[in-house]
């Protein structure tokens, strides 16, 4: 049997990907500001110019108070520790900034913005795939855009579309997965979860759900259909492993990284560190179990997966030993399974104006307790002697000091102290900083422009989900697949 649901979702997602890739690429930070970015952007330059997989450990402009990046490996070189799938994927945005490089110079600059603008766009694309997961779950047009937009504004990912970290590439492969397995598409459901787990190998440990899944809703045939992709990437990462470090399983951490957390210590922190809760951050999560109760009653295997996939991860999450995320805004290592779950809200506030309000209500808190990260680099507050990773009160309090030194100070950045941490953290700010007044100017007319985009891209979104005059809202896509499955 075939999902009745229509094969096109019309216009409203690709409005909804452009409006999110305009507000987050005028958001951006242009810069890549931290090892873990770096050492993924260096396998990018070392896949373009040299088609290797060995990398600089040094780089021309190293981060303040890093020495070197990767780890030793094969044949003495230095190698990733990270998977290879966002390294790959940043290497279209580097050869396209090539010829710019060439006729402009600043090599190193042109090629670092060209690709820490993956990171929005990609963003930008997760909110598009949330949409979808939120009609596959039976919520309207206008209700899956909501949610899905504030699921990425409204939470504290929102930093993340700026920061050159690979959680919302993994988040959107995920979310993926999720919307190809509730569609029964066993096949392009393992592609989106070996395409996750080549950008992290942790996401393997969702392929026995998944597995179980495909076999409860398509038999054998989709079982086999979801675990032949799964096991070429499997495949795949061991070889990965072995052409770095001539071992099967080595993937360059240092011993002491690994699965050793006791599981009730890192949920304790997740939960209730001021530093790290998942309810402080991410508030809108409260509503999540009063959501579940009605999705499990009318799509209880597409709960089941959406559920799965963030205990999952948090387990995943919180025996690790660097549990925390290191220095990170929040519990970085949860987003992708949380962002996925949080569009479970979607069909819960279809339809209910004051369900509708308490949601808006604690996306805005959501917002405004990460907004302050937005403006000012999560990395500042590394400036305090014995903070071990950002607090909230303290990055607000840090955006008057940054604003008063970046204006102080901007015209002699070059030339006198270029850590980027005293500075705002926006993309406008570095053309300032390295190209003077021509780059303050151009940088306005390229943010008026995209300023004004956004306004008319937004304002059509807005329209594409507006119900025709005395019509109803597009009711959401029907999936008449298994008895336990009722639309």
């Amino acid at each position: 049997m075939h999902d009745r649901t229509p094969r096109s979702l019309g216009s409203t997602p690709l409005r909804l990907v452009v409006t999110s890739s305009l507000l987050f690429l005028l958001l951006q930070q242009g810069a890549i500001v931290h090892a873990d970015g770096e050492e993924v952007f260096q396998l990018t330059r070392a896949l373009a110019e040299r088609g290797s997989l060995a990398i600089d450990p040094n780089p021309d402009f190293p981060l303040p108070g890093e020495d070197n990046i990767g780890s030793p490996g094969r044949d003495g070189e230095t190698f990733s520790r990270y998977g290879v799938g966002l390294s790959v994927l940043g290497i279209v945005p580097f050869l396209l900034a090539l010829p710019f490089s060439e006729l402009l110079g600043h090599e190193d600059l042109i090629h670092e913005l060209a690709v820490a603008s993956l990171i929005p766009i990609l963003s930008a694309l997760l909110v598009g795939a949330l949409y979808a997961l939120g009609r596959r779950l039976g919520a309207s047009e206008a209700a899956s855009a909501f949610v899905a937009l504030g699921a990425v504004v409204g939470t504290f990912l929102v930093p993340y579309t700026k920061e050159y970290f690979s959680e919302p590439v993994l988040a959107l492969f995920l979310t993926l997965m999720l919307e190809r397995a509730i569609a029964r598409h066993p096949a392009q459901a393992a592609l989106a979860l070996t395409a996750a787990a080549l950008v992290r190998p942790q996401a393997f440990a969702f392929a026995p759900l998944l597995v179980l899944t495909m076999w409860r809703f398509c038999g054998w045939r989709g079982a086999v259909r979801a675990s032949l992709p799964i096991a070429l990437g499997v495949a795949f990462s061991i070889a990965y492993n072995w052409l770095r470090f001539d071992s099967l399983l080595a993937t360059g951490y240092e011993a002491d990284e690994g699965f050793n957390t006791p599981l009730h210590v890192g949920t304790w922190g997740l939960l209730t560190d001021p530093q790290k809760s998942l309810f402080l951050f991410c508030p809108v999560v409260l509503l999540v179990p009063l959501a579940v109760r009605g999705l499990w009653r009318a799509r209880p295997w597409a709960a089941a997966l959406v559920i799965g996939n963030f205990l999952v991860t948090f387990v995943v999450t919180a025996t690790w030993s660097g549990w925390d995320g290191d220095w990170a805004w929040g519990p970085r290592l949860l987003i992708p399974g949380l962002i996925p779950l949080l569009m479970v809200v979607a069909p819960w506030v279809d339809g209910h104006a004051r369900r509708h309000r308490a949601t808006l209500a604690l996306f805005v808190v959501g917002f405004a307790l990460s907004a302050a990260a937005l403006v000012v680099p999560m990395q500042t507050q590394q400036l305090d002697e014995g903070v071990l990773s950002p607090d909230i009160v303290r990055q607000l309090e840090l955006v008057g000091p940054t604003l008063d030194y970046t204006a102080d100070n901007l015209a002699e950045a070059d030339s006198g102290d270029p850590d980027h941490r005293f500075y705002l953290s926006t993309w406008q700010v570095l053309a300032a900083r390295r190209f003077g007044l021509t780059g303050f100017l151009v940088a306005l007319a390229v943010t008026a422009g995209l300023l004004l985009a956004l306004v008319l891209s937004a304002g059509r979104l807005r329209r594409s989900l507006r119900p025709a005059a005395g019509g109803r809202a597009e009711p959401a896509p029907v999936i008449r697949r298994h008895p336990d499955v009722r639309a």
